[in-house]
């Protein structure tokens, strides 16, 4: 895979437009970096209404983003963060959908949001983490997961952490 140098679109507020984010990604491959990861937190389809399948208009963009990052050598990674109860299956059709699209990088992101860190949290998201690497494995000859966990810093040692780990 060799190393990783990129960004991250993850932050909240008002997510880049297409025409920014092709800004981006030909500026970061003028840079020598080579990753892009799309995951805003304000993209509804992206986290609050993440269970419901892009427009069309929206899955044209992200084919065009890919296009765009394998002419530059560059890797785009669609990232996922299914926050009201999701199970494996869900998040599975969810990716498949992308799949569908061409994509073949992702990341799954538990990040910030309001559950409890505990054994039973863990063992959810790792269910669905590994479930989904399982079945990028079937499909994508070299298959990408990145996992962000909910408790991604500090160094308090709660159940759910130390289960994950």
């Amino acid at each position: 895979m060799g190393k990783i140098f990129g960004v991250v679109e993850g932050f909240y507020r008002r997510p880049y437009t297409f025409g920014q984010r092709l800004d981006l990604i030909n500026f970061l491959s003028s840079v020598h970096l080579n990753t892009y990861v799309y995951g805003p937190k304000a993209d509804p389809f992206h986290r609050k209404k993440w269970q419901e399948p892009y427009p069309k208009q929206k899955l044209d963009e992200f084919k065009k983003l890919n296009a765009l990052c394998r002419a530059k050598k560059m890797n785009f990674v669609y990232a996922l963060s299914p926050m009201q109860e999701p199970t494996p299956e869900d998040v599975i059709k969810k990716i498949d959908t992308m799949m569908a699209i061409g994509l073949t990088r992702f990341s799954i992101f538990f990040d910030d949001i309001k559950v409890p860190l505990n054994l039973t949290t863990a063992a959810i998201q790792l269910r669905i983490a590994n479930g989904l690497y399982e079945y990028l494995q079937s499909k994508v000859e070299r298959p990408w997961l990145w996992f962000c966990p909910t408790q991604y810093r500090g160094f308090t040692k709660t159940e759910y952490l130390q289960s994950i780990a």
